[in-house]
């Protein structure tokens, strides 16, 4: 007689929360100084990315802000860590209450994301909705020097591509359910 597992994940969202567990148990476990770099130079923070793209907007746009200038010095020299930070922001975290919120919502909008994709498109598709989220920030907030991190934007993602699928005809949300409730097509028409 087999038994239902209690943890139906598939193997790259338990591993994707493993690794962001790791990195957060690291960022904590490690001296202050070396968690606290991880977080500067793997954080995406607009204006370090901004620096990189247009020198002299962000000159102009922080001198006008009047910023400190041991934060613009700090900006200057981690600007050419940026390039990987629209990637790198989605693995770290502020807390463990950030991760644990962010893992449980991983597992449940990525799950039949990643049953659907396969684990090759979906570690693709984790990454471009992550990086997709830090450029719709960066559109928006150029010259923040606040650092960003989490993957909701990742996870915003799943959720959007869970409504592209979940309700085609024949579709099913979870792999091999069998209670009909898949079956049942979503209304076409609205109700008079």
């Amino acid at each position: 007689m087999s038994r239902e597992r209690i943890f139906n994940l598939p193997g790259v969202i338990t591993a994707l929360i493993s690794v962001l567990v790791a990195i957060e148990l690291a960022v904590d476990l490690f001296p202050q100084s070396l968690g606290a770099g991880m977080m500067a130079y793997f954080s995406f923070i607009p204006a370090r990315l901004s620096f990189l793209i247009a020198p002299n907007a962000v000159f102009k746009e922080l001198a006008d802000l009047d910023v400190d200038a041991d934060e613009l010095a700090s900006l200057l020299n981690s600007a050419k860590y940026a390039w990987w930070t629209p990637l790198t922001y989605a693995f770290l975290h502020a807390n463990w209450t950030h991760l644990g919120v962010n893992s449980l919502t991983l597992a449940a909008f990525g799950a039949p994301v990643a049953r659907r994709l396969g684990t090759a498109r979906f570690l693709v598709f984790f990454a471009a909705t992550a990086i997709g989220g830090a450029f719709a920030h960066l559109m928006t907030h150029p010259f923040d020097l606040g650092p960003v991190v989490g993957a909701s934007a990742a996870i915003s993602g799943a959720m959007g591509a869970i409504v592209r699928f979940a309700f085609e005809r024949g579709e099913a949300l979870g792999e091999g359910r069998h209670d009909g409730a898949d079956e049942i097509p979503a209304r076409t028409t609205p109700r008079r």
